[in-house]
């Protein structure tokens, strides 16, 4: 039992919590231009088919259509390594995050380079590490521990079925690891 300890850290609340200082960030930087897009950053999180069917309906609707994109989204399911330390109960996890906007399908790399990644993807990216590395409930990682593998994805989708991953154009910023560390207090 865990004896005298009340929860487990939440993740996804944590990350919610980056990605609007995130969104805040970006809001309040004059240098980050997105162009035709709104600036604005939105947070998901759940299985990769969930938030197909959300994004979904929020292009079917008239108030979240233009509230979908720039999106950092958190794809479940995550292991998590929970352990007793110093400050408390922890959890280590090993996660899955992508950062994806709208795009032209028919862009070549250049244009993708310039309008997507240039533009929205990569300052969201440096802004989104920025935010992790002063989060106090992340422990303010450094780079090197935040150990990133990341994917920048041209046209994300399958080759093979020519189709989007999340059902729309879209680039993104394919964090493929991201080791993230967070602890609640004794």
């Amino acid at each position: 039992m865990f004896g005298t300890l009340q929860h487990i850290p939440s993740l996804s609340k944590n990350l919610r919590t980056v990605v609007t200082a995130v969104d805040l960030a970006i809001k309040a930087n004059p240098e980050v231009d997105f162009g035709a897009i709104p600036k604005g950053v939105f947070f998901m999180h759940g299985h990769p088919k969930e938030i197909v069917a959300v994004l979904q309906g929020y292009t079917d609707s008239p108030e979240h259509k233009d509230k979908k994109y720039p999106l950092i989204a958190l794809l479940r399911d995550v292991p998590e390594t929970i352990g007793q330390g110093n400050c408390g109960l922890s959890s280590e996890s090993k996660n899955r995050i992508v950062i994806c906007t709208l795009t032209d399908p028919e862009f070549r790399a250049d244009q993708r380079e310039a309008a997507s990644f240039d533009k929205v993807l990569i300052p969201v990216f440096e802004e989104f590490v920025n935010q992790l590395g002063l989060s106090s409930a992340f422990g303010c990682p450094t780079v090197d521990e935040l150990n990133i593998l990341k994917w920048d994805r041209y046209y994300w989708g399958s080759q093979v079925m020519d189709s989007n991953t999340l059902n729309d154009y879209i680039d993104a910023i394919d964090i493929e690891r991201i080791m993230l560390k967070i602890a609640t207090s004794a």
